[in-house]
Formats: structure tokens, C-alpha cells, sequence
């Protein structure tokens, strides 16, 4: 298993961007690849998965 910090530099990443990028991640959530996946509470775009 790994445990995934993921950090975006705002600056540099469009709503589109963003919104494919979220759209990966909840179909490798629904195929099971990623076990957990969500945003950080404590440091702005940024976020964890755990991953197989």
C-alpha cells in the first residue's frame, strides 16, 4: 500500500484542470485502485490517498 500527500500549486492550475483531475480520481476510487482519497483539512489544495 501507499500513502499519497498531494500538493497543487493554485497558481498553476486551471478549474478544468482541476475538475479532470478530480474525475480521475473518483474512477480509480470506483475501480478500487484507491482505497481512500480526500482533501486536507489543515493546508489548502492539497489532499491524501491510499492507494494499492
Amino acid at each position: 500500500m501507499y500513502l499519497i500527500d498531494i500538493r497543487l500549486k493554485s497558481d498553476q492550475v486551471t478549474e478544468d484542470q482541476l475538475t479532470a483531475h478530480r474525475q480521475w480520481f473518483s474512477r480509480h476510487f470506483e475501480a478500487g485502485d484507491l482505497l481512500i482519497v480526500g482533501p486536507s483539512k489543515s493546508r489548502a489544495q492539497s489532499g491524501l490517498i491510499l492507494a494499492r
